[in-house]
């Protein structure tokens, strides 16, 4: 359907916040996933014609978007997800209290979400150091 907003269509001015976590040497796979790996391919202080790497990584690496096919059998892959859909969102952001061990339906409750509309989590993870996992 033609119902998300395109950027192009028009001048938006809004805020960007990067909520991103850095990917490196450090960052952290779930367990049992392969690590990250970004390896030296040409360099140009080797006298190659251009700096290249290899990257290496499982899809659950640093900070990412789920596809819906990864929980539901059929649905969309990632690479069937419009970019369009991402950009010019209205995003809820939901402050999960540190001392719950998942996100539970009451945390909820209080949101009024619209179709389109994106909800970004923080939760206890987001202040964990770089060299630790929590499953939950």
């Amino acid at each position: 359907s033609d119902d998300y907003f395109d950027p192009l269509e028009k001048e938006v001015t809004m805020a960007l916040y990067d909520i991103t976590r850095t990917l490196g040497h450090d960052a952290l796979a779930y367990p049992g996933d392969p690590p990250f790996v970004c390896a030296a391919v040409s360099s140009l202080a080797a006298g190659d014609p251009c700096n290249l790497a290899r990257l290496e990584m499982p899809d659950h690496c640093g900070t990412h978007l789920d596809a819906p096919a990864h929980v539901i059998p059929g649905a969309p892959t990632i690479d069937q997800i419009d970019l369009h859909r991402l950009f010019g969102l209205t995003a809820h952001v939901v402050q999960i209290p540190d001392e719950a061990a998942s996100i539970q339906p009451p945390h909820l409750d209080s949101l009024t979400i619209n179709r389109g509309e994106a909800v970004l989590f923080k939760t206890r993870n987001s202040h964990l150091p770089r060299d630790k996992f929590s499953e939950d």
